[in-house]
């Protein structure tokens, strides 16, 4: 048996109440009943669950912070790019994307 989910079903219902006609005083009256078939066709199974797969996760860059380019420049890492592990703007004085470069 197929499974429908419940907006598949909520959408064959709306549907359903939207095609179906009005009774009026009239109907009722003549002593007849309305009936009217609708065969509703439900072609798009619904997925099964599935796990969610996780995209890897990239290497973590170590983290590498110099108080000051006094430090930075013993480590040999002067000058620091933007962008660069160890790159801080407390080391940039003017601001220029490259620190300790003065």
């Amino acid at each position: 048996m197929r499974a429908i989910s419940a907006i598949a079903l909520a959408v064959v219902v709306a549907t359903l109440f939207a095609c179906a006609p009005e009774e009026s005083d009239s109907d009722q009256s003549s002593g007849e009943s309305p009936t009217s078939a609708v065969t509703v066709e439900v072609t798009e199974e619904t997925p099964s669950p599935t796990a969610v797969v996780q995209p890897p996760r990239p290497a973590a860059t170590p983290t590498v912070y110099y108080r000051n380019c006094t430090e930075a420049r013993a480590a040999g890492a002067a000058p620091i790019k933007k962008g660069e592990p160890g790159y801080g703007t407390h080391l940039d004085r003017d601001r220029d994307g490259i620190a300790c470069d003065q």
